[in-house]
């Protein structure tokens, strides 16, 4: 029997810091009622984040998710139900030295490596503490060296002026296979090269099976432009920045009033008008 619901065969893909979840960590109650509306009718819906695996679980225990996660700001996609990972992708091994000489020329920046579900403090500093207690998530401080699983990325924390300046450092500096992106205006973040948020959401949607047309994406920074850029329809809250609203085919209202929720509104009519219902 042809499965009649409205909105089968369409994924939403959200961000979360930002755009999901507010400031204060919150998912807003318009927000999840309109995800689970949006998963009566037929809708799939997934989370797109720099978290790690652990602290998305956290937050799962509210959203109930059964659609596989794109994790590290696209370096791997987590399976939420098996709790297993389902992709995985690495820097080169030269990336530590890349580290290591950040951590020399920039000693006040933070450093956490992010791989295979576990998060290693390799320069510690107040922003890479109250990124380990905001997320209240297990860590091991430990040497660049001491690492023996695979990068999946790299973040640097701290003040932007500082960010800004090892951004330069990181641009002059012979590539070997790295991309780096600012997911929010205290952390600079080292990815595999050509790993993004919008690589892993065309990988996502092939393994669910859903057309192009039906990919739906909402994101609030420079972190999830590629995204934003890859969906049919790319969304953004009200309080992106200006760049990030320009490209977006959509602005909603801020996160803490439930953006998420308002883009799921614009979703229904959309298909509401093309199914006729």
């Amino acid at each position: 029997m042809q499965n009649t619901l409205p909105l089968s065969g369409v994924l939403l893909v959200s961000d979360m810091d930002g755009t999901l979840v507010t400031g204060n960590f919150i998912v807003p109650q318009r927000n999840l009622e309109a995800i689970e509306r949006f998963r009566q009718k037929g809708g799939i819906f997934a989370i797109a984040t720099g978290r790690a695996n652990t602290s998305v679980e956290k937050f799962n225990s509210i959203l109930n998710l059964t659609t596989p996660a794109i994790l590290y700001n696209g370096s791997a996609i987590y399976d939420l139900e098996k709790h297993e990972f389902i992709l995985s992708k690495y820097l080169p091994e030269s990336a530590r030295i890349l580290v290591k000489q950040a951590i020399k020329l920039f000693p006040e920046i933070g450093v956490e490596v992010l791989g295979d579900g576990r998060i290693y403090v390799v320069n510690s500093n107040i922003w890479t503490e109250r990124h380990t207690s905001n997320e209240s998530v297990e860590y091991d401080i430990t040497h660049a060296d001491s690492i023996k699983v695979g990068w999946n990325k790299v973040l640097f924390a701290g003040e932007y002026s500082r960010l800004h300046e090892l951004c330069k450092y990181t641009e002059s500096y012979i590539n070997d296979g790295w991309d780096f992106v600012f997911s929010d205006p205290k952390y600079y973040e080292m990815l595999p090269a050509g790993v993004s948020k919008g690589s892993s959401l065309k990988i996502l949607a092939e393994m669910l099976k859903i057309s192009h047309n039906n990919v739906m994406a909402i994101g609030d920074y420079f972190n999830d432009l590629t995204m934003i850029k890859e969906a049919a329809v790319g969304a953004a809250p009200a309080g992106a920045p200006s760049e990030i609203k320009e490209q977006a085919d959509i602005v909603v209202g801020n996160c803490e009033d439930g953006a998420v929720a308002d883009f799921i509104e614009y979703i229904e009519e959309k298909y509401n008008i093309q199914n006729n219902i």
